[in-house]
């Protein structure tokens, strides 16, 4: 028989409602994409699919915001159930919650890449040169896997797109080396975060995914005890709070915002869609008991939240010369 010995680390009053928090802009996202069509006749990213209308940007980028709000809403469905019952505990695994958040802002940090192209022939360079690369992962695998057939269908499509886009691009395909890292660290500004933190966070959350040991030191106190030999201490390591809180709130946060800057680039009015799409993540998830009152807070300071997000997207419509261009 052995002990249970995951650490266990009591969230304090604030860190539970700023968690309630991040889940609701996690569901709000999914809400939001639900409510949003096909791209509006004339929208900034309409004329996009017209110069390059096989493998749609509008559609491409609909599917890395689709994907990063799949992961942040199972961080959301484990942490902040949409449903409590007496006496109910949550645990929290320190490596799969930085894991999903660290997903969440791969995926969305390709969205906002492209769509911080400041013109239609920049944007769609930058959504051919993920599709070159997904295609060409797609070929991999499928040599991997010894599928000839697939793999030959998948170099098809990869080669058949620098045929079509001809003198748009200013890269040879075949040599580009574009990373996770390029992305991640450029797409800060659309939630006001500097590229070296969300360097950081995901530097931090794939030291978890991977198991790396560092992890653990920078993400948890330890409180050493018995001396078992000379120079070596048995220790209890104790996940942190405010890095627990740092990295989804701001994966939930970055989701909602790219989905907002989506909304609008398609043709669609993102402030009058995020307020019916926060009102039903809260109607749709019942308070943990004693907390029915911080429901009625959130309500109350959706406008300002919605207020929030309008400016910062409008700040970055005005100026993306500053975003890394790679």
């Amino acid at each position: 028989m052995t002990d249970d010995t995951r650490p266990r680390l009591p969230i304090t009053e604030d860190g539970g409602q700023r968690m309630f928090s991040a889940a609701a802009d996690a569901r709000t996202a999914r809400h939001m994409l639900s409510a949003i069509g096909d791209p509006k006749l004339g929208a900034p990213f309409w004329w996009d699919d017209c110069l390059y209308p096989w493998e749609k940007e509008t559609a491409w980028l609909r599917q890395y915001l689709n994907a990063a709000i799949e992961h942040v809403e199972m961080y959301a469905d484990i942490v902040v159930p949409r449903r409590y019952f007496e006496g109910m505990e949550v645990y929290i695994a320190p490596r799969p919650f930085f894991t999903l958040c660290r997903a969440a802002i791969e995926s969305a940090a390709q969205a906002v890449w492209v769509m911080y192209g400041e013109l239609p022939a920049k944007r769609v360079e930058r959504h051919v040169r993920l599709l070159h690369k997904d295609l060409d992962e797609h070929a991999k695998a499928a040599r991997a896997r010894g599928d000839k057939v697939e793999e030959a269908a998948a170099l098809r499509r990869r080669d058949a797109i620098v045929e079509r886009v001809g003198n748009l691009l200013t890269i040879d395909l075949s040599k580009d080396r574009l990373n996770y890292l390029d992305l991640v660290k450029p797409s800060a500004k659309l939630v006001e975060r500097r590229a070296e933190d969300f360097e950081v966070l995901w530097r931090t959350s794939s030291a978890a995914a991977h198991g790396k040991g560092w992890f653990v030191d920078a993400t948890h106190e330890t409180e050493l005890g018995e001396e078992y030999e000379p120079g070596y201490f048995r220790a209890t390591k104790t996940p942190r709070e405010d890095a627990l809180l740092d990295i989804e709130e701001t994966a939930c946060h970055f989701v909602l915002a790219a989905v907002f800057r989506y909304a609008e680039g398609i043709g669609y009015d993102a402030g009058s869609l995020i307020g019916p799409a926060f009102e039903r993540t809260l109607r749709e998830t019942t308070p943990k008991p004693g907390s029915e009152a911080r429901r009625e807070e959130l309500i109350a300071s959706m406008r300002e939240r919605v207020a929030e997000i309008n400016t910062q997207t409008a700040a970055n419509r005005r100026s993306t010369r500053d975003v890394a261009d790679r």
